[in-house]
């Protein structure tokens, strides 16, 4: 999942907004990936209904390999009776018939989704997925989140007017925003044979600390975010066995100004890095193939399908150039409000990262996986819809997603 964009209300002020109005943007979608074939969904985000801050969201989609997803969430629900307690959800139910896992050693001692395995190095069959997050996020009292816990922007035809909750300064006692959360989860692969891979579950918590130093989370223009989170399976339940991962997540955003034929322009970049302490060479304290140290999918190395490389450590790099045209095809008249569109951007990225047996700095630089690819972003009805071509020496990939990958 992307940064959290924190506790926010937003209002139009060329619409004459004084106050957050509920709003819903729906859009129909198609993909492409190596497990999918090629599908088409239809997806929903909504804001302002309950809360002012609260946001729902949901998707479906089906493919022609019978496969079928389901993904249902919420983000930024206040806890009764509390002013700095939010609750976020998120619920995956998927069923795959050609579920690929990159996991096991082959008949050559290769094991899959290492960095230098072969791409068809996997494990495919008909499976079941279940993925389910419950973060409870609180809002530390220092800088801006000291005075007004939920933030509020105000936006002209989509873009921020004024200077955001950060970006100023790096001092979170005058700029940004801090977050503690705390992220229950749990995670289930069930395969249809049994002689594959059988059952694989994960279950526990993540605690993250993040500073969020960005002027709008939801399309950033400058500033940064700081993250620092851990994760524990503490071996109950139907776990497959306990294991802890440690990850940290640097990102920077710089304006390049606005031009008689751009809007906005930003050079986005970051890194990513994660190790797995408990490791052990004798297959123990390993977190499953497919949470840890991983590459691949619509966050990190996107051409590369989910989970293509899994390790005890990862090292990840990237960077977008955003671009947001003077002119855009639906312009905001009345005649086609219900299908406005505030703005829509491209970008260009590129990404580079690699897995590793062991936290070596030499090792994880050396052979690094890398694509490059575009991107058409839609921002409607305060909600961002993100369509991504990303290819690489193995494969390429289509990939829809909601929010800007970091």
């Amino acid at each position: 999942m992307a940064p959290a964009t924190g506790q926010e209300v937003i209002v139009d002020v060329d619409e004459g907004e004084t106050a957050p109005e509920s709003e819903v943007f729906q859009m129909p979608y198609a993909f492409s990936s190596a497990s999918w074939d090629f599908a088409i969904g239809y997806g929903a985000v909504g804001t302002g209904f309950f809360q002012d801050q609260l946001q729902l969201f949901g998707a479906v989609a089906v493919s022609t390999n019978e496969t079928s997803e389901l993904q249902l969430g919420f983000a930024n629900l206040r806890l009764a009776g509390t002013d700095r307690l939010f609750l976020d959800g998120y619920l995956s139910v998927g069923d795959y018939t050609q579920l690929r896992a990159y996991t096991g050693v082959d008949g050559s001692g290769e094991r899959a989704g290492s960095n230098g395995s072969a791409k068809d190095n996997y494990l495919q069959d008909e499976a079941y997925d279940v993925r389910f997050e419950l973060p409870l996020r609180a809002v530390l009292p220092l800088g801006p989140g000291a005075r007004e816990p939920i933030q509020r922007y105000e936006l002209e035809d989509g873009l921020l007017t004024g200077k955001g909750t950060g970006g100023w300064a790096w001092d979170p006692l005058e700029s940004g925003r801090t977050f503690l959360d705390l992220r229950p989860f749990y995670r289930r692969q069930e395969y249809d044979d049994a002689g594959q891979r059988g059952a694989l579950a994960t279950n526990g918590a993540a605690l993250a600390l993040t500073y969020d130093n960005r002027d709008f989370p939801r399309n950033p223009s400058r500033g940064s975010l700081q993250q620092v989170r851990v994760w524990r399976d503490f071996g109950q339940l139907d776990s497959a066995g306990s294991w802890t991962s440690v990850e940290a997540l640097a990102t920077k955003y710089v304006d390049l100004g606005r031009t008689d034929w751009a809007r906005q322009q930003v050079l986005a970049f970051g890194a990513w890095a994660a190790d797995t302490p408990t490791w052990d060479d004798d297959g123990s304290g390993r977190p499953p193939y497919f949470m840890g140290a991983t590459l691949g999918g619509r966050k990190r190395l996107r051409a590369y399908p989910a989970y293509r490389f899994n390790d005890r450590s990862a090292v990840h790099y990237w960077a977008e150039y955003r671009f947001i045209p003077g002119w855009q095809p639906l312009p905001r008249v009345e005649s086609i409000r219900r299908a406005s569109v505030d703005w829509w951007q491209f970008a260009v990225f590129a990404e580079a990262g690699r897995v590793a047996p062991s936290w070596d700095a030499e090792l994880l630089h050396e052979d690094l996986k890398w694509d490059a690819g575009i991107s058409l972003r839609i921002f409607a009805k305060k909600a961002l819809f993100r369509f991504d071509i990303a290819a690489g020496p193995e494969e390429y990939a289509v990939l829809v997603d909601i929010q800007h990958p970091f």
